[in-house]
């Protein structure tokens, strides 16, 4: 474990580096969850309109209503995997530029990001198929603890093979589906580092995560104080807790 983090921290020393060179890269991210609001937000007055939204009990849905509630599910889900894949595809560009020692700037990943829409399109089909392909194999399983376990496993393995795609894209321009195979194929060589980063990346980011949860806590049990300190700590959690995230998006 200690040898994981401890090339998980060189390497989230050189991702340091670049973010302090070119911090608009940080603005990708921020983009990223603006857009995904904006579309949840949309899918809620959908989900209304449809009449999803107005029941206070249970209640028997039309077959319409359940067939358009579920095209709805689908394409929300597409879309935030499309904003998703857009934002990260224009941050990628972005970070091999600064790599090459050159200056990259928000309209050049923006510019790559949208001459890679057609296999962006395609990778945010693969990554909405094998999320609804999870959800219902959840579904399926009825014991708790199997459910975890096995979703656990096969997102890690997902993420661990597919970790390459964005970077395939941006370089060689390869479609989606030769982007997975070759992603697949440069993990099976070197899967031994990319297991190691994606579980150090994962330690990093829980101990991180320390001091928010210690703030929460704290503001949670400061009854005693008065409700501008609790605000104040719970704020600060927030705010450092968004700020952590955020940088570990990029």
């Amino acid at each position: 474990m200690f040898k994981t983090l401890s090339n998980s921290l060189v390497l989230a020393a050189e991702c340091w580096s670049i973010l302090m060179k070119d911090k608009e890269m940080l603005v990708y991210p921020a983009l990223t969850s603006v857009v995904n609001i904006a579309i949840l937000f949309m899918a809620f007055f959908y989900f209304h309109a449809i009449g999803f939204m107005d029941a206070e009990g249970p209640v028997e849905y039309s077959s319409q209503q359940w067939l358009a509630g579920v095209a709805l599910t689908v394409v929300t889900l597409y879309a935030c995997h499309f904003s998703f894949s857009f934002f990260e595809c224009a941050l990628v560009a972005s970070a091999i530029k600064r790599l090459r020692g050159e200056n990259p700037t928000l309209g050049y990943g923006l510019g790559i990001a949208s001459n890679r829409i057609p296999q962006i399109a395609g990778w945010s089909f693969y990554v909405t198929v094998f999320g609804i392909f999870l959800s219902l194999l959840k579904r399926m399983i009825r014991i708790r603890l199997l459910q975890g376990l096995i979703s656990g496993i096969l997102k890690s393995a997902w993420n661990v093979a597919t970790v390459f795609v964005m970077p395939l894209i941006v370089v060689e321009n390869l479609g989606s589906t030769n982007a997975v195979k070759r992603s697949a194929s440069l993990v099976r060589e070197k899967w031994g580092e990319a297991v190691t980063l994606q579980i150090g990346f994962g330690w990093l980011f829980t101990i991180s995560m320390v001091p928010v949860a210690f703030l929460f806590l704290l503001g949670a049990g400061a009854q005693d104080s008065s409700v501008e300190t609790v605000i104040a700590v719970l704020m600060a959690a927030v705010v450092l807790g968004a700020f952590l995230m955020l940088i570990f998006a990029a």
